[in-house]
């Protein structure tokens, strides 16, 4: 049984663009998200909080894209809560950037808020942009859920999004050597110096580009699709060239600050186009108690098939559900009733 749901901001946090998706008028923003409990599960009279799973998407995604998490919900023996992040899917806000990493983080705050007064987070999971997002969240909230799950996360933040942006055509090689050449030699590049600063410096010589934004996922009042749309937005290179960098450090170190009985799970395709899958071993490497399961020929969303034919999303859930499995998730108590919630 699934349940959609609309997570209000009790506060509505701070937006720098506007958008015709957020209700400006009465200064509010949310998030929506799917509520989904197994079939014939009914409300424990116990007093015990039924296990939850929380589904993280990626950036030009949503809630049910790639096709791996509904898929991977529908085969959960347990409740599993995936949600669209702000400019995405059915939820408000201005479009989603590739620099919005912290933006993320507090959407997955406020979702973990109102799981945990009903739900036990058994383990976070999320894809690609997502991973990093429940990544940077256990650093902030270090005992929210015992499980972390990675699926097609990037590693290599700075390196892998600067080949990105090149190869997507965002911005020419020669613009982006001169980028880093200007940050290189320019007075303001010490990181003790305030990041305004820094791009005000750097604005003279227009290193701002123009990115393509994906917004889709969005249903009608009557349930029916209404077609995704692309959304420019701009990014000034120098902050995402920081940003970036900041996220490396924060990769490469948080196995110094996160639980050491975390209990980590990453999942890549061996094909990936998008992420390498190099970087599935750095992670595996870096997060404590780390399991790493590569898909053989398996793409960035696992939607291709292994030569016997069995879809690699298939094989993907499988894997995550043993291992959760394998690992106590499902030892909890009873199901809840989407209906009593």
């Amino acid at each position: 049984m699934e349940s959609e749901i609309r997570i209000p901001f009790c506060t509505p946090p701070v937006s720098t663009v506007s958008e015709p998706d957020t209700d400006t008028q009465n200064n509010k923003e949310w998030l929506s998200a799917t509520l989904r409990v197994p079939a014939g599960e009914t409300t424990s009279g116990g007093t015990s909080k039924p296990p939850l799973i929380i589904i993280c998407h990626g950036i030009g995604a949503h809630k049910n894209h790639p096709a791996l998490l509904p898929a991977l919900a529908n085969l959960l023996p347990v409740a599993s809560l995936r949600f669209d992040f702000r400019g995405c899917g059915n939820s408000s806000g201005a479009v989603l950037r590739m620099i919005d990493y912290l933006r993320c983080v507090d959407d997955l705050a406020l979702v973990v808020g109102w799981a945990t007064t009903r739900f036990q987070i058994e383990a976070i999971a999320g894809h690609s942009m997502g991973s990093l997002v429940v990544l940077l969240h256990s650093l902030r909230f270090p005992h929210v859920t015992p499980r972390l799950i990675n699926i097609s996360g990037r590693f290599h933040m700075k390196t892998g999004l600067l080949a990105k942006i090149v190869r997507d055509k965002i911005v020419t090689s020669d613009v982006l050597n001169s980028v880093i050449s200007t940050m290189a030699s320019s007075p303001l590049a010490d990181s003790t110096i305030h990041q305004e600063e820094c791009k005000e410096s750097l604005n003279s010589t227009s290193f701002e580009v123009t990115v393509n934004g994906w917004r889709g996922g969005a249903t009608d009042i009557d349930g029916s699709k209404i077609k995704g749309r692309r959304v420019a937005y701009s990014v000034c290179l120098p902050d995402a060239i920081h940003l970036w960098e900041t996220l490396d450090s924060m990769i490469t170190t948080a196995k110094d600050h996160l639980p050491v009985t975390l209990q980590t799970l990453t999942v890549h395709g061996e094909d990936d186009e998008i992420v390498p899958s190099a970087d599935a071993y750095g992670f595996s490497q870096m997060l404590p108690g780390n399991t790493l399961v590569l898909i053989k020929h398996g793409n960035h969303n696992l939607t291709s098939e292994s030569d016997g034919g069995i879809k690699h999303m298939d094989l993907a859930s499988d894997a995550i559900i043993t291992w959760l499995r394998d690992h106590g998730a499902f030892a909890a108590a009873p199901i809840v009733a989407a209906s009593n919630l």
